[in-house]
């Protein structure tokens, strides 16, 4: 299997499920596959929501999975991260637009008005004026939720996998 935010999942129980799993033909595979994906990022989920910062609590309320499944190809894809249409009730901001800075940090930077680095007539030296913005240190929550799961994950993956491959071959 393909590495997953740095993380190789190499089991050959799983390669040996999916191979049977071809037989079924691409749009069982893609079903079969996309249950048992979701299902199994259920503990990451529930501990990114326990890890990430909880400043509003938007970006814990945001949290979700999504499962992607790709026309043509056999490839299945669970995500887990902010969700695209929610909206902070407070502040009207939708975390899916900033939840990449709590999960990678920022470095510090100016910001607000005349931040943009300026060259100066005099000399080669450049300025920045406006508000220095002390950055903030990565969290990481996300891919310590992956990491910390990673055996819960591959053992609901291949229940999953067993638990609709047993179900496909029933009506058949």
């Amino acid at each position: 299997m393909a590495p997953v935010a740095g993380i190789q999942f190499d089991n050959s129980e799983l390669r040996r499920l999916e191979k049977k799993l071809d037989k079924f033909g691409e749009k069982i595979f893609k079903k079969v596959v996309g249950q048992a994906a979701s299902k199994a990022m259920s503990p990451v989920l529930k501990a990114a929501r326990k890890t990430v910062r909880k400043d509003t609590g938007a970006a814990v309320k945001s949290l979700g999975r999504k499962t992607k499944k790709y026309k043509g190809q056999f490839t299945v894809m669970t995500i887990v991260g902010a969700r695209k249409g929610f909206k902070d009730p407070t502040t009207g901001r939708n975390p899916a637009n900033y939840m990449h800075l709590i999960e990678e940090g920022v470095k510090p930077h100016t910001i607000g008005k005349g931040s943009a680095r300026v060259a100066r007539t005099s000399g080669q030296s450049q300025s920045q004026s406006g508000t220095q913005h002390p950055g903030v240190p990565a969290s990481h929550a996300i891919r310590r939720s992956l990491v910390q799961n990673k055996t819960k994950v591959v053992k609901l993956y291949s229940k999953g996998l067993k638990t609709g491959i047993d179900r496909e071959a029933k009506k058949r």
